[in-house]
Parts: structure tokens; sequence; C-alpha cells
């Protein structure tokens, strides 16, 4: 049952403890801050009143704002441990004190402004330190997977605490005080579990990140000035102008709130109440969050989910306004500014920012949040003590100047779209973001305007982008500006904007484009012929008038415009032989003595026929199957594969050896689908087949990918040379990452791996042997060249080796993970190897990590020897037996290098293993043998 549920959460094996431990950190933090936030509000409210509020926003803002530098200095010069472990003992101290203190019934001013400020700077301190240290525990990639769960922790933490105060406070005995001891209990669970995440999970990764935080790095820091990035961005500006009335107003809402809640509730019912109502605004940002914000964001766009939060405040303060001591009305303001904010109104908050440079983001977040919002909440306390000064009825008049800021919000808001757009379009003009994002209205008339600027300015590429974007939307605003884009001086822009007015049936341009149909530019010319085609009374007169052109190119160009629409257009089918026309076309090309004409000719046949083909094509394909030029040949290529006419196969496996094309041919094949799998291997088998054809065709399979393919791969990996046998395991790899339902079977994949890290443990046996059991001294530089050579390729093919039992291991598991453990351990960062070990050890089973963590492991040949009994049936051999294993395996090169230092050293009595070579498939292998033949006839009887 658990290891089902860290199934369904994405939590792997090896991550279960820590994931658990975070987990309950930050439950029993959220849920002690749901406490101690309530009693210090309920203490505060209780002996000073709602009155006060002002002056501690003010002293908390004052506070931060002189605290921050200093914690942040604090935390380049003293590690996390000693942070977190230092504000976990003020903070439990502190609540100890606290409470002493309380049950002497001590109620000084000083002393709740004290405990107040305090649980709100400790509120945001050890918070955002959990998260840190989460950083330190966890990489990027299980970040992804497991900050959901780890999160939930909080939320569940929030409900929990909140209900919890609910119904502990009023009971005799507890009261709100006491509650103070939950909090202590709680803390000292999350200092023991930060504590033993430190010591476990983060302290070394923490040290290695220090050790990379370079000088230049500290230096490019300071040198940023948010402040003034923000004043040079208008988008920036109103960012944060909203986050500070939003600030402003959400105190305001707090005073209103507290003010009526203290005077219907008295003594530890106003706790109870306190913590009630902020497990309820969890549940209901929850909510909200999961029900409305996807809706709102895809349905209405950023900028009218920002309204969503004012406008709810504005209905809450209304109600205030009518009813100033009603706990209804100040409840329903508060629901308001809870349920919204950290939902609906945090998405589109998080979505405003998309177009700004991420480096401007980076640099202006913190400013934002911290400083920002201080600055608002000093100025809040400011106002509600001048509201409060001057007003008999507070309330009444707190609602009217939330509704007054609220106006000023909502204007905020509205500043903010156009500079929304403006950034858009400058982030679009850098093609760095997609315009068609569902969280833009296409319709909206700012983004009309920059479209239309886009469409009557010079600078090409952005037109393309615009025109790419809209060919599926047509808008009547666009018809006029498309058809100047005809007149556009470039080849591209006029192909694609007559592209585009093909969707427009109310405009035709036929008179406009007349002159296109003899372009250069042969893309553009079957366009306009295929345009005006359409746009004609008869098309099929129209068409054919331009079938019989005395223009040759005009002439084949009409007919891939004919075949094209034909195959969209099911009303065309029989209205033409193609066939005669083809002949016509064909018979012309021959006669005209322009080579550039041929080609062209050439090229739109080859693609006509794919479009439209019938077997009484077959011969004028295989003409052109033959052509010597690159475009024709290209295109016949592809038009043959869509045919699948099985009589054009040899010709394209043919190709496959012809570099310019080859990588047409594989996709052509691949057209013929599971068909042309039973041919395909038998050639990949067949060592007397080319072998550049044969490393093809796994790729070819791989374009196919059919669980046919993925079984035939597996079946064939016996079967093989091995650098064939190696292609098969990159095809598999790229099978395993594109089609997800596909099935390998494992456990033959499994055996495969385990034979591939034997093979590693021979070659560096071999290896080991060679460097050691030969007396180097004594040989000759002709001896000592070969021999080099032979173990420079044994170093080489067991890397090679290294790296395609990772391959293996990533069909397996998963080949991103794999290939990311493959680099990790090549690399010199300890703590990527680290993660990569704990990965390993985590996925695969005992029978890879006996014989595989080993490889790992070693640091020199000799230990890896020493390990290799033990864990592999693989033996020391000697010299000769080195060889001749190497002279019967299945790797040519390594044969090759053999006989080569056979034949340097003249050994005899490998004499009959390379005349058995001289009927090698492979003819290096066959040449080498007959050379060291050769060598070894010379040496005297």
């Amino acid at each position: 049952m658990l290891r089902f549920l860290m199934r369904i959460l994405g939590i792997k094996r090896g991550e279960g403890r820590f994931t658990a431990w975070m987990f309950i950190y930050v439950f029993l933090l959220i849920a002690s801050l749901m406490i101690f936030k309530p009693v210090s509000t309920s203490l505060f409210l209780r002996h000073l009143g709602a009155e006060a509020l002002p002056y501690v926003y003010m002293l908390v803002a004052l506070i931060s704002v002189l605290i921050t530098p200093v914690y942040s200095k604090l935390s380049r010069v003293i590690s996390l441990n000693r942070l977190i472990h230092s504000t976990f003992i003020l903070s439990i101290t502190s609540l100890i004190v606290i409470w002493f203190i309380l049950q002497t019934d001590y109620s000084a001013s000083w002393f709740l402004y004290f405990f107040y400020t305090l649980v709100s700077l400790l509120s945001i301190i050890i918070t955002s330190q959990f998260w840190l240290l989460a950083s330190y525990v966890v990489d990027a990639r299980q970040a992804k997977r497991l900050f959901g769960t780890i999160g939930a922790g909080g939320i569940a933490g929030g409900i929990f605490g909140g209900y919890l105060t609910r119904f502990l406070a009023p009971l005799p005995g507890i009261g709100t005080v006491n509650l103070i001891w939950a909090c202590i209990l709680f803390l000292i669970i999350c200092e023991v579990l930060a504590s033993l995440l430190w010591r476990y999970y983060a302290q070394g990764k923490f040290r290695e990140r220090m050790r990379q935080f370079s000088r230049k790095s500290r230096e490019e820091t300071k040198e940023s000035n948010p402040l003034s990035i923000i004043l040079r961005s208008r988008h920036l500006l109103f960012l944060s102008l909203m986050v500070g009335i939003s600030v402003l107003v959400a105190k305001m809402v707090d005073y209103s709130f507290n003010a009526v809640a203290v005077h219907a509730n008295q003594g530890d019912d106003l706790t109870a109440f306190l913590g009630f109502w902020m497990s309820n605004l969890s549940v209901l940002s929850l909510l909200i969050q999961l029900v409305v914000t996807g809706r709102v964001l895809k349905h209405a766009g950023v900028i009218t989910s920002l309204f969503f939060l004012p406008l709810g405040i504005l209905a809450g303060a209304a109600a205030v306004f009518l009813f100033p001591q009603s706990l209804t009305a100040a409840v329903l303001m508060k629901v308001s500014d809870g349920g919204f904010k950290q939902s609906i109104h945090k998405s589109g908050m998080e979505l405003l920012t998309l177009p700004i440079p991420a480096k401007s983001k980076n640099q202006t977040k913190a400013f934002i949040d911290v400083t920002v919002d201080s600055i608002a909440t000093g100025i809040s306390g400011v106002l509600l003590i001048a509201i409060t000064a001057f007003s008999g009825v507070p309330l009444q008049i707190i609602s009217v100047v939330v509704a007054i800021m609220i106006l000023v919000w909502i204007v905020l808001i509205y500043l903010t779209r156009p500079e929304y757009i403006n950034s858009f379009r400058q982030a679009l003009e850098k093609r760095s973001i997609q315009l068609d994002v569902e969280t833009v209205n296409l319709q909206d008339a700012t983004v009309l305007k920059s479209i239309t600027n886009v469409l009557e300015g010079t600078n090409e590429r952005q037109i393309l982008f615009i025109l790419d974007l809209i060919e599926n939307s047509p808008n009547s605003v666009f018809a006029p500006y498309l058809e100047n884009l005809l007149e556009f001086p470039s080849d591209a822009v006029q192909l694609k904007t007559l592209q585009v007015l093909a969707a427009y049936p109310s405009s035709d341009v036929t008179d406009k484009i007349s002159h296109m149909v003899t372009s250069d530019y042969a893309e553009l010319r079957i366009e306009s012929i295929r345009y005006t085609c359409l746009r004609a009374e008869n098309q099929l007169e129209t068409f054919t008038g331009f079938f019989y052109n005395e223009d040759l190119k005009i002439a084949s160009a009409a007919i891939l415009a004919f075949a094209r629409e034909k195959k969209e257009n099911a009303s065309l089918h029989h209205m033409l032989d193609l066939n005669y026309v083809l002949e016509t076309v064909f018979k012309g090309q021959s006669e005209t003595a322009n080579e550039e004409e041929k080609r062209i000719i050439m090229v739109c046949a080859a693609q006509t026929i794919g479009l439209d083909y019938s077997s009484v094509y077959a011969e004028y394909l295989f003409q052109l199957l033959k052509s010597d030029d690159t475009d024709t040949l290209r295109e016949s290529i592809i038009s043959a594969g869509t045919t699948h006419d099985p009589q054009f196969i040899p010709a394209l496996i043919h190709h496959l050896k012809t570099r310019n094309v080859r990588r047409y041919a594989r996709q052509a094949l691949a057209e013929y689908g599971d068909a042309i799998l039973p041919e395909l291997s038998a050639m990949m088998k067949n060592d007397e087949v080319d072998l550049i054809v044969r490393l093809e065709i796994p790729k070819i399979l791989t374009l196919i990918g059919t669980q046919k393919v993925v079984d035939e791969l597996i079946a064939s990996i016996g079967a093989v040379q091995y650098k064939v046998k190696y292609a098969i395991y990159s095809a598999l790899h790229d099978l395993k990452r594109q089609y997800a339902l596909l099935k390998f079977n494992t456990r033959l994949i499994e055996k495969t791996v385990q034979d591939e890290i034997s093979e590693y443990y021979a070659l560096k046996a071999y290896l080991y042997t060679l460097d050691n059991e030969n007396n180097i001294e004594m040989m000759s530089n002709d001896e000592k060249s070969s021999l080099f050579l032979l173990m420079k390729t044994l170093r080489e093919m067991s890397d090679e080796c290294f790296h395609q039992v990772f391959t293996l291991l990533g069909i397996r598991y998963s080949p991103t993970d794999l290939n990311n453990v493959y680099f990790a351990l090549k690399s010199n960062d300890s703590e990527k190897r680290a993660n990569a070990f704990e990965y390993l050890d985590n996925v695969a089973n005992n029978r890879i990590k006996n014989i595989l963590f080993p490889i790992l492991e070693e640091k020199t040949l000799e230990q890896l020897i020493a390990t290799m009994n033990s864990n592999i049936p693989v033996h020391i051999p000697n010299v000769e037996d080195s060889l001749q294993g190497i002279l019967s395996g299945k790797n040519d090169w390594l044969k090759v290098c053999a006989l080569f230092y056979i034949a340097e050293c003249k050994h005899e009595a490998y004499r009959d293993s390379a005349k058995q070579l001289y009927k090698s498939k492979d003819r290096l292998v066959r040449e080498t043998a007959q050379f060291a033949m050769a060598k070894l006839d010379t040496v005297p009887s």
C-alpha cells in the first residue's frame, strides 16, 4: 500500500524518508504558525484593541526593512544549518519566555507589540528557511516531482493548525496562552527534522555549492540595482504599484476584520474564531485554485483574472460600509481577500510577468516581494492612524478608503494592460515566447494594433512570424494589410501572404498576382497558379490552360498545383488524365536546352507523382530515382516512399549509401511501416550487406516506431556485428524516449546489460594482461607501436562499452535520467556523481548493481581486476588467451589491431587463427590477416 501511494505521488525508492521528513516538517511548521498567529493577534486585540493595529503594522514594516539586510549578510557568512538552528532556538526560547510572562497576566503594551512583531517576522523567516533547506535536500529533477507533495503538507498544516486552535482555545484548562506549548512542541520536532535533513541530505550539497559560488558571481549580484530596473520599465513599475496597493488594501481589510472580530468575541473565543477562519481561508483558497483559476485564465485571460480580488474586496467593503458592526460583512471582506489572493490573483500576477525578461525578473522579484511589501505595510499603518484619529466611525471611513484604493488598483490594472501587450510584443519580436498562448485574446484591440503595425512594417522575420500566427484565424481586419504585402520585396513573404489570403473568400487578388506565375521562385509560381485556378469560374479549364503553357516551368508548376489541390478536393479526381500531362511535360523537358529549367520541371514532376501516384507513373519515378541532381533525387525519394509500392524498395535501399539524400531514403523506407520489417531485419543480420546500409536500418525502424519493431530489434541483438548492435541500442533508446506506450522486454534488456558489463570486464582483463605480462623494454619500436595501438583500442572499446551499458539502462528505466546519470558519472562534480549513484542504487536490481558498481567505483585497473572474480565469471587470462579471445570475438577493429600486433611481434602461435580470418566478411580484417601471414612466413624455421 505504501509503495502504491509513493508511486502515485511520484516518490521513487530512496526518496520516501526525506520526503516524509519534509512533509512533516512543513506540516508542523505551518500548523504552528496557524496557532501562534491567532494567539498573538488575539492577545494584542484583547488588551490593546484594533485601534493599536496601525502602530504594529508600522513597527513590523520598520523592523523588516532594518532586519532584512542584516539577515542577508548573516546568511552569507553563517552556514544554513546554524542559521536554521539559531532561528529555532530563538523562536522556542522566546515562546517559552512569553508563556511565563503571560502566566503572570502581564500585558504591558511594549510586550504585546513585541509578541506580535516577533510572530510576524518569525513567520516569514522560518518558512523561507524551510524552502531554502529543501532546495539543498532535493535536486531540480526531484523538486519537480516532490515539491507538490511537500507543499501539500503546508496546506494540510494550515488547515490542521487553524482548526486545532478553534477547538482547543475555548476548552477549560487550555485557553489561548497554553496553545503556545503546542507551537513549542511542533517547533522542537521541526528543529530535529531540520538537523536530520541537513546531516543526511543537505550538508554536502550546501558546501559544494558554496565552493562553486565564485567571487565574480557575487560581484555581478551586487552590481544589479532592482530599483533602477523597475523605474526603467513601465510594466515592472505598474506591477510593483499593484503589489504595493494590494498590501495596503489587505492591511485595511485585516484591520476591519480584527476590529469586528474583537467586538464580537471575547477571551479565548477570539483566539478560536481567528484560528477557525484562517483554516477556512486555506480551504477556500485551495478550492478556488482547483476549480476556478484554470478556467478563468483559459477563457478570460490574464488581465481579467486580476479584477477578481479587488472587486471581491470592494463587495465586502460595501457590506462593511452599510453594516459597520456586522461580523458577516467583515467575514465577507476577509473571505474575498484570503480566498482570491493565494489562488486566482497569485496565478494571474505570475502570468503577468511572462513577457518580462528572465534576468530582470530574477533581479527585481525579491525587491518587490520584500521591500515593496514592507513599505506598503508601513504606509497602511500611517493611514489607519490618521483615519482612526479623526473619524468617529472608522470602519465606514476605512471601507470608503478601501473603495478608493480599489479604484486606483483597477486603474493600475488598465494601465498595465497595454504595457503587458507592449512587453509581449517586444518578446514576440525576439521570438522568446509564443503569441498564441491561451492567456492572450487575439481579438483584443491592443493586440490587433500590434499585429497590424508589424504587417505594415519592413521586418521580414516579424512579418513571417505574424503570418504564421494568423493563418488559421481569418479576420477581415487583416485583409487590406495582406493585399499590400503582395508587393513586399520578398518571395517568402509574398508566398505566405498568398497562402493566408486563400482563406479569405471575399478577397480576390487574382489580378495582383498574375505576374507571379512566371516567378523564378518555384513555390510562389505554384501557389499563384493554384490561387488563380481556384478563384476562376471554370477551375478545370483554367488549370488545363496552364498545363499546356509554352513555358515548361509554368506547365510543371501547374501540374503540381493541380496534384496538391486534387489530393484535398475529391471533386477533381476524375477531371483530368494526369498521366498524359506528365508524359507531355517529360517530353518537353527532354527537348529544352536550359539545365535549370529541366531541374525545376523534374522536381515538380517528382512531387506530383508523390501526391497523386498510380502504377502507370512507375516508369517516370524510376527515371527520376536515377537523377544526378540532388533536388530531383530528394523529391523522387520522398515520393517513392509515399507510394508504398514495393518495387521502389531496392532503389531506396541503394540510396542509403548516397550521403546527400540518405536521411530522405530512411524516411521513405519508414513509410512502408511494418510491411518492410522482415526484409530490413534480414538485411541487418546479413554481414554480406554493406555496413553503411546495416547501420542505417535501426534508424529506419526507429522512424516506424511500432511494437513489432521493438520486438524485432531486441531479438536481433545477438545476431549482428557489434557496430550494428550499438546502432540497435541507440534505436531502442530513441524509441523508449519517443513512444511512451511501447513495451520493452525488460528481462532481455537486463540480460543484454549483463552481457555488455561482462564484455567490459573482458576488455579490461585483456588490457590488464597486455599491460602487465609484456616486457615492453625488450620490444622494438614497431612492436611497441603495435602493442600501444592495441591497448589504446581496448581502452576506447571499453569506454564505448561503458556508454552502451547506460544506453541499455535508459531503455530499461528512463532514457533522460540515465543519460544524465552517465554524464554525471563522467564529470568531476562530486555532488552530481553522488546523485547518480543514489539514483542507480534505487532503480537498478541487485544483480546489475553487483557487477556495475565496481566499475563506477574503480580508481585503478588493478582494483577493478581484484573485484572481478567475485562479481562476474571472468577469469584473468594470459597474453595468449587474451589475443585468442580478441581474434574470436565480434569486434572487427580489435581483430585488425591484434593481427597487426601479432604480425609485428611475429607470434607463430597465432598462425592458424590468422589464417582462419582469411575468410572474414570484413575486408580490412581479411587484408590484415594476409599481412600477418606474410610476416609470419618470414620467420626462420
